[in-house]
């Protein structure tokens, strides 16, 4: 009895070491995913400068060898890149009889390497290091975002010189709002200030809705990380989350709590019930409320009223910096212009601008799935999803421990129509977790 006591000690006390082996992190880990996530909320335009983004893939692949951690993986990883980049350079001679677009490839193929290197710099740790970063942004926005509502002025003053001091660039699409600028770890965006309600909080993000894809991220690693204990860590995401007053992000978080309740076995009948009601009533509050009427009618006059020869005739003529289709409009559009024109492999062999007249302008397509439609084709679309599904599986499963693991994955589809970031490292590194060896 001794023996068997003193040995289910020992190995309780061998797990604990493998476990806090496992919680610690480098230096050089939190560095890493820190750019990750403010080089892919797509805030800060020079993160993802060319040179920059190359440099930190120099930086991560020196330290990898270095520190003697090379992963074969991300060989094999490399191989299949060669392969697609083999496929769609010989699709781009047969359709369009040119040569592929390799400035509009190049930062495709840093990122996919950058997101391999990630893989095995990381290790298993992506979501503990990714939840540990995120926080104290978070913390840092909700700071900035009380005096966003009651300094406005103040803020945005302060905002600009820094971003002036820093010379820090913007996108297209910001300098067509009305007020808007970006700190880094903090970004105005707003068309309107009339309230105290029509203030939202960007984060570090470009805009409200991408912010709370990080937070709804950082709230399911917390939940299963805490054994699903609701601690203040939780509250104050979900505050974040609120300010964002983000319809996606909304859904998601209802969609987060519901998967919970209905796959977890300590949950009751009468839970499950009471959460549904809830969820019920809130869905019809939502419906017949301003905000939820203004929403529906808004995407439902994008997507049955959209006349693209007018809308895109006009913006050729007047707009300055572009114009954007909305979600459902444009998927819709590149949906019919690459059925029409390549369906397989989309426009990214190609000069797209000397092709598509459209794409002279800046034309903002805000879903990852219509742009990768119209960039990589229905090929390209089958692949990505049938790698995230994988990856995504095998992340849940591996650094959280999720029996049944689809969450995340639906999580990312959900946003993966709403927003774009198709191009960003945190993007790959989801879709190329199945690589991992």
């Amino acid at each position: 009895m001794e023996h068997t006591s003193l040995s289910k000690n020992v190995n309780t006390t061998i797990d604990l070491k493998k476990a806090m082996i496992k919680e610690q992190v480098s230096k050089g880990q939190i560095l890493l995913v820190l750019y990750i996530i403010l080089a892919s909320s797509k805030g800060g335009l020079f993160l993802n400068n060319i040179f920059f983004l190359f440099a930190v893939t120099l930086i991560v692949l020196i330290s990898l060898f270095v520190n003697n951690v090379f992963k074969y993986f991300i060989l094999k990883g490399i191989f299949i890149l060669l392969i697609l980049f083999l496929v769609y350079s010989i699709g781009s001679y047969i359709v369009f009889d040119s040569t592929p677009n390799f400035a509009y490839m190049a930062r495709y193929v840093l990122v996919f390497i950058l997101a391999l290197l990630s893989l095995a710099y990381l290790e298993d740790k992506f979501l503990l290091v990714f939840e540990k970063v995120l926080f104290p942004l978070v913390v840092v926005s909700l700071f900035f975002f009380t005096i966003q509502i009651f300094y406005f002025n103040f803020l945005m003053s302060l905002a600009r010189s820094f971003k002036n001091f820093f010379g820090i660039s913007e996108s297209l699409y910001m300098q067509s709002r009305l007020y808007n600028v970006n700190a880094i770890i903090y970004t105005i965006n707003q068309n309107t200030i009339t309230s105290v309600f029509s203030h939202r909080n960007c984060g570090f993000a470009f805009e409200p809705g991408f912010y709370s894809f990080f937070i709804n991220i950082g709230i399911i690693t917390r939940l299963y990380k805490n054994n699903f204990k609701f601690s203040r860590r939780v509250l104050v995401y979900f505050i974040a989350l609120i300010t964002t007053q983000s319809t996606t992000g909304f859904i998601s978080i209802f969609f987060i709590v519901g998967y919970i309740l209905f796959t977890r076995k300590q949950i009751t009948t009468l839970q499950r019930w009471l959460y549904g009601i809830a969820t019920t009533l809130i869905i019809v509050l939502f419906i017949i409320s301003d905000f939820g009427v203004a929403k529906i009618n808004s995407s439902n006059s994008n997507y049955t009223s959209f006349d693209y020869s007018k809308h895109l005739e006009l913006a050729h003529k007047v707009s300055k910096h572009g114009t954007s289709l909305g979600r459902l409009a444009g998927l819709q559009y590149a949906i019919d212009k690459t059925v029409h024109n390549s369906p397989i492999i989309g426009f990214v062999g190609m000069d797209r601008k000397g092709f598509d007249k459209d794409m002279a302008i800046t034309l903002g397509i805000p879903s990852s799935i219509a742009m990768i439609i119209y960039s990589f084709g229905f090929l390209g679309l089958t692949l990505i999803i049938y790698s995230l599904f994988i990856s995504s599986r095998k992340l849940s499963m591996i650094e959280l421990g999720i029996r049944q693991p689809y969450m995340i994955f639906i999580v990312i589809i959900i946003y993966f129509f709403s927003f774009p970031f198709v191009s960003t490292v945190l993007f790959f590194y989801l879709v190329l977790y199945n690589f991992k060896s």
